[in-house]
């Protein structure tokens, strides 16, 4: 998933082909079909070969409510659209200028237009009267890109009132968790995108473990196939096989930031990290050192061990800016 959801956090699908003395093909804005279409083709681009998936409609919140920004399709492609159709009709002499001012769409009214009165025809200019009415004016030192940027975040949350999101699954099961600051630090971690990936999956219980695995019938029980304990996701990553070792050292390094004993050190803070340190320095740290242990476990599973281990960290840290790696060595020390 690494790198993935960078690329298609920018992703602007539907650009509408147009002419300048012309104006704009009705035929260039997309459909619900359309949109459905190109979701299932980004969820499968994302999740191929995974058994166990975020769903889109997740994935499109913002990173701070358990999602990763990503963008909503249909929303995009109408802004787009809007946002070139009133590029044209800046252009006198088009079409879509003369379309506009026919039904007094250029200016500002303060009651919408009824949409009844422009042709079925011209359907997508009665979608653009209608959803218009609800999207304040370009202010006169409003940028058209900050401008279309407004109309998408508008018809976005219009989306969302019309069929709210269902609730993230890891915030049904464990209702009394802190989901805002797990979400928080996840999001602010100062990590690669690969270690966001791989601790995002995590979190939403994504990895397939043996307990998972059992209860949709793809395997016979729930015990580990290497030490026969039961196979849940804090046994995978921190109990089973070297690593116990792994997790006992990342743990004495976590205390060593938190200025407190290793037993206070929970687990928890892999699959529902709400922790927070006072000093930001520290939390950085914390942040930083848990993602790597946790791309480290769910990557190298079955040839893991602590001097390997100790090894990608300073692999890691290098890879890291030069103030990065400063501020990391004066809280965890040389790796």
């Amino acid at each position: 998933m690494a790198g993935i959801f960078a690329l298609l956090k920018g992703f602007g699908t539907c650009r509408p082909t147009c002419s300048p003395r012309f104006g704009i093909s009705p035929r260039c804005s997309v459909t619900k079909e359309h949109a459905h279409q190109i979701g299932t083709a980004i969820s499968w681009f994302i999740w191929k070969g995974s058994i166990f998936r975020v769903p889109l409609s997740t994935l499109q919140r913002s990173p701070q409510e358990g999602g990763l920004g990503l963008s909503n399709v249909e929303a995009k492609c109408r802004a787009l659209f809007i946002s070139r159709l009133q590029t044209n009709a800046e252009h006198e002499g088009t079409l879509t200028e003369a379309w506009l001012q026919q039904w007094n769409m250029t200016k500002v009214q303060r009651n919408p237009l009824d949409i009844r009165l422009i042709p079925r025809q011209y359907e997508y200019l009665r979608v653009y009267a209608q959803e218009m009415a609800y999207v304040t004016p370009r202010g006169l030192t409003e940028g058209r890109r900050t401008y279309t940027k407004r109309i998408y975040d508008t018809l976005r949350h219009m989306n969302a009132n019309a069929a709210p999101p269902r609730e993230i699954r890891m915030e049904h099961l464990y209702p009394g968790q802190d989901w805002g600051k797990v979400w928080k630090n996840i999001a602010k971690a100062n990590i690669t995108d690969e270690a966001r990936s791989a601790w995002y999956s995590v979190v939403h219980d994504c990895i397939p473990t043996n307990v998972r695995l059992h209860k949709i019938r793809m395997a016979d029980n729930e015990d580990c196939s290497l030490c026969g304990r039961r196979d849940n996701l804090t046994h995978r990553l921190t109990e089973c096989g070297e690593g116990k070792s792994i997790w006992k050292w990342t743990r004495s390094r976590l205390a060593r930031v938190r200025q407190t004993d290793a037993q206070r050190i929970s687990a928890d803070w892999i699959t529902r990290p709400a922790f927070h340190t006072s000093r930001q320095l520290q939390h950085r740290a914390a942040l930083c050192l848990i993602a790597n242990f946790i791309l480290y476990a769910t990557a190298h599973r079955h040839r893991m061990n602590l001097e390997d281990f100790l090894d990608f960290l300073r692999r890691t840290r290098w890879k890291d800016e030069e103030t990065n790696r400063h501020t990391f060595d004066r809280v965890l020390g040389h790796w």
